[in-house]
């Protein structure tokens, strides 16, 4: 379910709006036009606000400790949007005290992999577990499935624990790269998301480590059926991460868990 939005032809507006005024910028600062130069990045950033404000918000895993819908935005229209971007600023409503992460997957469905002007990086097109923190005391994930409108299909993994743990072992919200943290001592660091996935879902399902959302109930109800019956266990496609730009895509291998921390 979506939960205000902009329709695809707002959306396509906003976005054209957006690159036009970047186009503007770039041609005032060679011209040296100063007044021109800010004038276009005031319509960058009114069209960014418009852009981030039109943004569905779909519930995307649902909690198994208190039943709570997890809603973030997301652009289901295609790839070429901001919020594929992996630093873009998304404007996610506050979830749950348990929520933990957000991991995700597209499956193209054979249809053609196209995105925008610059590099996304969708995931592997199957479901995934990142077993270092599946493995955290209290941990469950969740998988939800969420259909785009190019007729693609995302599938997004919520963590979820009774006791969080400290932000610096987590890790960042799909479609980010790059985990930024504050510790409860005030450091702030960050880190590339690079741990090893698990394909095999099968051990997680039996050990009730890993759920996941019924089909129809726009994820918001957590199936009770047996481990062998879910729908996620041996989903075909490619395992990898994959890359794609403009109408151009390649495989960026697998995170292999090689740490990386950087504190400020």
């Amino acid at each position: 379910m979506r939960i205000r939005s902009f329709s695809k032809s707002a959306r396509d507006a906003i976005l054209r709006r957006g690159a036009d005024a970047v186009r503007s910028v770039r041609d005032a600062a060679e011209r040296g036009d100063m007044e021109a130069y800010e004038a276009a990045e005031a319509l960058i950033r009114q069209e960014e606000e418009r852009y981030s404000a039109g943004l569905p918000r779909v519930v995307m895993s649902c909690c198994p400790l208190d039943g709570k819908p997890l809603v973030r935005s997301f652009d289901p229209f295609g790839l070429d949007g901001d919020w594929w971007r992996p630093d873009f600023p998304r404007p996610d409503p506050a979830p749950c005290r348990h929520f933990c992460a957000l991991r995700g997957a597209v499956h193209f469905r054979g249809f053609r992999r196209v995105a925008g002007d610059f590099e996304v990086s969708t995931g592997p097109e199957v479901p995934y577990v990142i077993p270092r923190i599946l493995s955290m005391p209290s941990m469950r994930a969740v998988i939800g499935e969420v259909p785009m409108e190019t007729g693609y299909v995302a599938y997004t993994v919520g963590y979820f624990a009774e006791t969080r743990p400290p932000a610096q072992e987590l890790t960042c919200d799909w479609p980010g790269q790059t985990h930024s943290y504050r510790t409860a001592m005030g450091e702030v660091g960050w880190k590339p998301a690079n741990d090893p996935w698990d394909f095999d879902l099968r051990p997680w399902l039996e050990g009730r480590k890993l759920l996941w959302t019924m089909r129809d109930t726009d994820n918001r109800v957590i199936s009770a059926d047996a481990p062998e019956t879910c729908p996620y266990l041996n989903v075909e496609g490619d395992r990898y991460s994959i890359g794609v730009k403009d109408d151009s895509f390649w495989s960026n291998g697998l995170p292999d868990g090689t740490a990386f921390d950087h504190l400020d």
